[in-house]
């Protein structure tokens, strides 16, 4: 069976959050170590107090299977991670099998890959569907980090919150996109070097801070030397694999900076990039999803290619087709 993406959704939160805000005075005044490296921003969405990032999960999971013109009640899979999650265990994305009102014996596949958890159940997704062990399948996935992150650190001014989702099933129509091929590099040797983990209160005993994303030493080195080097690695390999050029394609990326997305667009050459960074930053795992779905109806070519940069250091990409023979 040949499976394809019948249907995108995504949304972000309501409170728009601008570079005066005061929340960044201190970024402003004392330009932390690797303000260089995160750059570009206009705005992005943080949730409300109190509201959970499952909510947004919901609202896109809805639109995607509005856009697919299914019920819930089709679906027999749920992919995707929530991060970060009220509980180091079970993931959030759980909860959500209850918010949509999914069938019993609808599977809940927690894929977690941050931040290349998308792409990665886009392929567990389809390679099921092709295998006949599934027939219709929603992933989704949503990011909280502007809770996450401390705001004396330069990585704080990218952080956005927001969630993505696509229903995947059987192609029924040659406009379709469909899942063509996959590559990944890993760069091991950065392991570690960014983290999201709270750290020891040395003064209060026992007590720890609340968990937060921290680049260590190293990390730099990875963002520069891996990362950014990686994705045009695994769009070209994909691009001569399928004799393609950067002209035929849609690109859309991880969103971390500017300094990263302008190196892309500079080196793959796409006819599209297909970005929501200046509306939303850089929602993690969800900035993808995202992108995809809220550009979805003006991707101008029959083929797409997504790729995203997580902290293995792993780059993961996938290229999708359309009206293909």
């Amino acid at each position: 069976m040949t499976a394809a993406i019948l249907g995108t959704g995504y949304s972000v939160p309501s409170r728009v959050i601008t570079n005066d805000n005061p929340i960044f005075d201190y970024l402003r005044e004392n330009q932390p170590a690797g303000s260089n490296l995160f750059a570009g921003y206009h705005e992005r969405r943080f949730l409300e107090p109190g509201q959970p990032v499952t909510e947004l999960m919901a609202d896109s999971s809805r639109k995607a299977l509005s856009a697919a013109g299914l019920g819930i009640d089709k679906i027999d899979r749920l992919y995707g991670y929530s991060t970060v999650s009220v509980a180091s265990t079970p993931n959030d994305l759980g909860s959500l099998h209850g918010l949509l009102k999914m069938r019993g014996d609808a599977r809940v596949i927690a894929v977690n890959t941050e931040f290349t958890n998308f792409i990665d159940a886009l392929e567990m997704a389809n390679d099921n569907i092709a295998l006949r062990r599934s027939t219709y399948a929603l992933v989704t996935v949503g990011c909280n980090w502007s809770r996450y992150v401390d705001f004396r650190t330069s990585p704080a001014l990218s952080a956005g919150d927001g969630a993505g989702s696509v229903v995947m099933g059987p192609a029924t129509d040659p406009g379709q996109f469909r899942v063509i091929d996959t590559v990944a590099l890993v760069g091991d040797q950065y392991f570690g070097t960014m983290q999201m983990a709270p750290e020891a209160i040395p003064t209060l005993g026992q007590a720890f801070t609340h968990p937060y994303f921290q680049i260590l030493a190293g990390g730099a080195a990875g963002f520069t030397d891996f990362a950014i080097p990686s994705v045009t690695q695994c769009v070209n390999l994909l691009l001569t694999r399928h004799k393609l050029t950067g002209g035929n394609i849609t690109l859309a990326t991880h969103q971390a900076s500017s300094v990263m997305m302008d190196q892309w667009q500079q080196e793959i050459q796409p006819r599209y990039y297909a970005s929501t960074f200046k509306e939303y930053a850089n929602p993690t795992l969800a900035a993808v999803a995202i992108s995809f779905a809220a550009r979805y109806n003006e991707i101008p070519t029959d083929w797409v290619v997504l790729c995203g940069v997580g902290h293995y250091f792993h780059t993961t990409a996938v290229l999708l087709g359309r009206h293909l023979p």
